[in-house]
């Protein structure tokens, strides 16, 4: 798979109505500090916080929207993307399911860190 593919995130799950961009590379190294991350703390403390990060940001995610729609620049939205990216590795790695692209299309996560991304044509054959 190529490591600079940008796919886009569906964070309809999350229950924040974004799509969100990210190069395959991107989601790989997310979900090697994510992994580190429950390592760590452990699943439940790394839970509690993940609950926590998606409450603050649903909270803050209309801002961010009303300053893209008003400035259309992605430069100030690196930060609101980064915040995107771990949220939705995390929910994946938490409660092992895919994670979701826009297009249809899943990444799955290998137990050796191996990211596979399936896009919605290989999923109907």
């Amino acid at each position: 798979m190529n490591a600079s593919k940008n796919l886009n995130i569906n964070m309809s799950e999350q229950g924040m109505a974004c799509s969100v961009p990210a190069t395959v590379s991107q989601i790989k190294t997310t979900y090697k500090w994510v992994l580190a991350s429950i390592l760590e703390v452990g699943c439940d403390e790394f839970d509690k916080r993940h609950q926590k990060a998606i409450k603050k940001f649903k909270q803050d995610s209309h801002l961010f929207s009303a300053m893209y729609q008003q400035f259309g620049l992605l430069d100030h939205m690196a930060a609101h993307f980064t915040s995107c990216i771990v949220i939705a590795v995390s929910n994946a790695a938490l409660y092992d399911v895919p994670l979701k692209l826009e297009d249809g299309g899943i990444v799955e996560f290998g137990l050796d860190g191996s990211v596979e991304v399936l896009n919605s044509f290989a999923l109907e054959a």
